[in-house]
Parts: structure tokens; C-alpha cells; sequence
């Protein structure tokens, strides 16, 4: 007993106690600490990191915008998005489209000059006025029954589409159409070629 009074100073009852009380301190923790217990009060700043943040766990809903950083994203969580078209610019091209479709004008043209007989054809073709392109455009007969529309396609530099070189072209001036009456009975009255036409710049 002489012994151990001997070796009971100071420093080591300090040093027995603090270590009895982190032993215990963390078990206490470990296993008296209700579930659920721990909140948004009890965390510290920062203290929640990437890797502690279970996959999924995390609706979008939560995320405010700028809070998650360009550089904490891994390559391949999310799709590269800078070639993709700011609010800003999708909403001057949306004003820009409105715009030059409100700038369009429909020119239409009458291909025949007396009704298409049941063995007969007609054909020509329809410009834009000057400052102006085509967009697109159409052939319409009278008798839908008995015409066939033969041709309709863009004309460029007074090309019909079968004479426009292979690869790129344009821009389109005009329209061509053709029409035949081919096994039918019954004249066309009427067989017109539309263009429908948009302002350049």
C-alpha cells in the first residue's frame, strides 16, 4: 500500500482522470445519443465535406445556385454545359426568330395560263422580292384529284433543284414548281406555286 501512495501524485491522478473522462466521453457519444438527435444547431461550419455526403441523398431542390463550385465537381457528374446557350442569349435568339417570322411575306404565282388538260403540264417559278430569301414554299392545283405535283424546290441563282450542284447552296431566291396531269379526266383550272419569303438582316 506504501507503494502506491508512493506513485500517487498529482500528475498522474490528472492524467488518470482525463483519461477515464475522453474514454468515456466518447462511448457516452457513441452509444447514449438519441437517434435523430444531431442538427442543423449542433453542426459546426464546414463540417459536412463531400465525402461525408451520401450519393443521392441530396435533392436538387436544396441546392441554391453558386453554391457548389465548378472545381468540386468530379469530371463526368455533370455534363459540360459551357458550349450550351446562356438564358440570355436563348432569349435574344428567341427575339430575333420572332421577329424575322413576323418579317415574312408569302408571294404566290399562277403557273398556267389556260386550264391543264388531262395529258398536259405546267410549270414556272416564284422570286422573293429584293431583300429577301426563301424559306420555304409549295405547288398547289386546283384538281387535286387528277394533278400530281412533279416538282417543288428551292431555286437558287434561277437553278431548278435538279441543276443545283451536290454540297451546300443558297441562299434561295425563289420556288419552282411543276405540275402534270397524268391518267386523270378533268382539266386544272388553276395551278400556283407559293414561296414564302424572309427578310435578310
Amino acid at each position: 500500500m506504501s507503494r502506491i501512495r508512493k506513485r500517487l501524485t498529482y500528475a498522474n491522478i490528472v492524467a488518470t482522470i482525463a483519461l477515464f473522462l475522453a474514454l468515456g466521453g466518447v462511448s457516452y457519444a457513441a452509444f447514449k445519443l438519441p437517434k435523430k438527435s444531431v442538427g442543423t444547431m449542433q453542426l459546426k461550419p464546414e463540417s459536412v465535406t463531400g465525402p461525408k455526403v451520401k450519393t443521392g441523398s441530396l435533392p436538387g431542390s436544396v441546392l441554391q445556385p453558386g453554391t457548389v463550385p465548378g472545381n468540386a465537381l468530379k469530371t463526368g457528374v455533370l455534363p459540360n454545359l459551357s458550349n450550351y446557350a446562356t438564358k440570355t442569349e436563348l432569349g435574344s435568339a428567341k427575339t430575333e426568330i420572332k421577329g424575322r417570322l413576323g418579317a415574312t411575306v408569302v408571294v404566290n404565282k399562277t403557273i398556267n395560263t389556260s386550264p391543264i388538260a388531262p395529258t398536259g403540264f405546267a410549270f414556272g417559278e416564284v422570286s422573293c422580292p429584293s431583300g429577301y430569301q426563301a424559306i420555304a414554299g409549295g405547288v398547289s392545283p386546283s384538281n387535286v384529284f387528277s394533278a400530281k405535283v412533279s416538282e417543288s424546290g428551292p431555286a437558287i441563282g434561277g437553278k431548278e433543284p435538279y441543276q443545283q450542284p451536290d454540297g451546300q447552296s443558297g441562299p434561295a431566291t425563289g420556288w419552282f414548281g411543276a405540275v402534270t396531269v397524268q391518267g386523270g379526266t378533268a382539266n386544272v383550272e388553276v395551278a400556283k406555286i407559293q414561296v414564302i419569303c424572309a427578310q435578310i438582316g
